[in-house]
């Protein structure tokens, strides 16, 4: 059978047999960087040629991986696209033979002993991996059957590549799964995936969308503009809400050709791949992926990302437990606010940054008047519903919390204190200001709480309010009893009042 190949493709019987054993010591590796060592020492020792290069393709250039009779600091070098023999073999897709350099217009010079040149490109299913590359210091020294030889082992070395590139990008996609199954952190977990990928896999840019109701929101990016994290693409519009709402993979070779593509505003993209995030049949976000190369996702980086997508999404619902664990442990039940343990952590935190940075802080602790009597008389769901409406109210007229408690506080913190007691911790906020927003939410309870309640009768709702300011080197124990006092002199003063100490 060899004998035939070897009629067929009018090759000498002793250089074919020398091809064969190449080609079958290069698919016993799996590494990919041994691979490329390996084919580019093989290739010099066995043909005799002088050097002997495999160049790979990377978004508009052509970089050097592998080199033989170079020096090590070649590895890595750029050569663009269209540039020198081997940029317009990648421009071209074809072989280009250069029996004397110094005739070659646009010749790059590596080694000036160097005076012909041969390029083959590295194809896959159409798609361009890179560039093989031999060179010779005597003029017109590849004959036909070189490049015969060398189109043998560029497709042969595309299927090799091809393999040892999905056994390495598995490889690396495993320890990118591994990694984040220790990550309970959502916010954290997303930035390190796509970082990950980037880094790691080697793609242009990525991003991970997750799902909000009927839009996807960009919570993770790589180098897309910063200013997208929290931009909304309603699910079925552009790539990845096509992917969204299709639930599968969509992977746009020419983005070009899509009338639905949304830009993200990297310079220069030209393919994009999208990827549903799903677990169990919930739908968690989108992975997408985007290159400067056409058609630059294939096959094997579908199984690649479909892979980490699995393990993302078992990630992020480990870590959507996780967080409702934690913030079961610190909020309070009954009114959706933090609890007295979160009350004490949050205090302490701010009380060393006022220290550290020399900062105002101020305590407000609240208490409703006559709540007894609310119970005893209307009953305790009453009672319930003052505490969980009067939580809401506060909650919306101080700083940075309008949502819910599992959206965070941005500035100032409420926390259920005690059974009709509430605390706000107020950073930078001198004294004054803190009792100006004591007398304000005294006001806001009085005025709305009993048209918000509704019972039969004439229901009467106020609080009286105790207001401090942190002093230098206290304790912790004594700002917060400073602040109970105050409440107390608020009560003792006839209630409904706000304090200072």
């Amino acid at each position: 059978m060899r004998k035939e190949m070897v009629e067929r493709r009018g090759l000498n019987g002793e250089r074919f047999e020398l091809l064969y054993k190449i080609t079958t010591k290069l698919s016993e590796e799996l590494e990919l960087s041994k691979l490329l060592k390996i084919c580019v020492n093989l290739i010099s020792e066995t043909y005799n040629y002088s050097n002997c290069s495999i160049l790979f393709r990377e978004g508009d250039n052509l970089v050097i991986k592998a080199a033989t009779n170079y020096p090590s600091s070649i590895i890595g070098k750029r050569i663009p696209i269209g540039k020198g023999v081997t940029g317009n073999c990648a421009k071209e897709k074809k072989e280009i033979l250069v029996p004397d350099v110094s005739k070659f217009k646009d010749y790059i010079p590596f080694d000036k002993k160097i005076k012909s040149e041969l390029a083959v490109p590295i194809i896959r299913k159409n798609r361009l991996l890179g560039v093989l590359n031999i060179e010779s210091k005597e003029k017109n020294a590849f004959s036909e059957e070189d490049v015969k030889i060398l189109k043998i082992l560029s497709n042969q070395l595309a299927v090799y590549i091809s393999k040892a590139y999905l056994h390495t990008q598995l490889e690396l996609a495993n320890r990118i799964g591994i990694k984040i199954t220790s990550i309970v952190e959502l916010d954290k977990l997303l930035r390190f995936v796509v970082q990950s990928i980037k880094r790691t896999l080697k793609y242009d840019s990525a991003a991970i969308m997750i799902k909000e109701d009927s839009d996807l929101v960009i919570k993770a990016v790589t180098v897309m503009p910063k200013k997208n994290i929290g931009m909304k693409i309603p699910i079925g519009k552009g790539i990845t809400g096509k992917c969204a709402e299709e639930r599968r993979i969509i992977n746009i070779g020419d983005i070009s050709k899509c009338d639905y593509y949304i830009p993200s505003g990297i310079p220069g993209i030209k393919s994009e791949i999208a990827l549903p995030i799903i677990y169990k049949d919930e739908l968690f976000g989108v992975l997408t992926i985007e290159s400067k190369v056409e058609n630059a996702f294939g096959i094997e980086d579908e199984k690649i990302l479909s892979l980490l997508c699995s393990q993302i999404a078992v990630t992020i619902k480990n870590a959507q437990i996780y967080r409702e664990l934690e913030l079961t442990s610190i909020t309070d039940s009954l009114t959706g606010v933090f609890n007295y343990r979160y009350f004490y952590h949050k205090l302490y935190t701010e009380i060393m940054r006022a220290r550290r940075y020399k900062r105002p802080l101020s305590l407000i602790i609240l208490d409703f008047d006559n709540f007894k009597m609310i119970n005893d008389t209307y009953g305790h769901l009453v009672g319930d519903k003052v505490l969980r409406e009067s939580a809401k109210l506060i909650r919306d007229n101080i700083r940075g919390c309008k949502n819910e408690v599992y959206k965070d506080c941005d500035v100032d913190t409420i926390a259920r204190y005690g059974g009709e007691e509430f605390a706000i911790i107020l950073p930078e906020t001198p004294l004054e200001k803190a009792i100006i927003v004591g007398e304000r939410l005294r006001k806001i309870i009085e005025k709305n709480l009993p048209s918000i309640i509704k019972v039969n009768g004439d229901l009467k709702i106020t609080a009286s309010f105790g207001v401090t300011s942190y002093r230098d080197e206290e304790s912790l124990e004594e700002f917060v009893k400073r602040a109970d006092n105050a409440l107390y002199e608020a009560k003792r003063r006839g209630k409904n009042k706000v304090v200072e100490i």
